[in-house]
């Protein structure tokens, strides 16, 4: 599985992003994209921020999530999604390698 995370954010310079990153790395297992044309966020027709896309392994989008994902049935709804597609084309008990 892998994550990534793209600022949009045209304050923050791409260095500021690099530097989160590199002091973070142990933390998180993302990587990082700066959009500094919002080009993301129009393919997507996204209004707000933050935005949470899932794709599965052939890389069509599955999910499209904009908003903070604060109550449990957005995080459950999400969580179940990604262990889903995790699943997809792995032998039984292989899922997510």
């Amino acid at each position: 599985m892998a994550f990534l995370a793209v600022n949009t954010n045209e304050g923050d310079a791409f260095e500021e992003l690099q530097a989160f990153a590199a002091a973070n790395a142990s933390k998180y297992a993302l990587r990082y994209a700066m959009d500094k044309n919002g080009m993301t966020y129009k393919r997507f027709g996204f209004g707000g921020i933050p935005a949470t896309v899932i794709a599965g392994r052939d890389g069509r989008v599955r999910a499209a999530h904009m908003g903070y994902a604060r109550s449990e049935d957005t995080v459950g709804a999400l969580t179940r999604m990604i262990e889903d597609l995790l699943g997809e084309g792995s032998a039984p008990g292989q899922a997510g390698r």
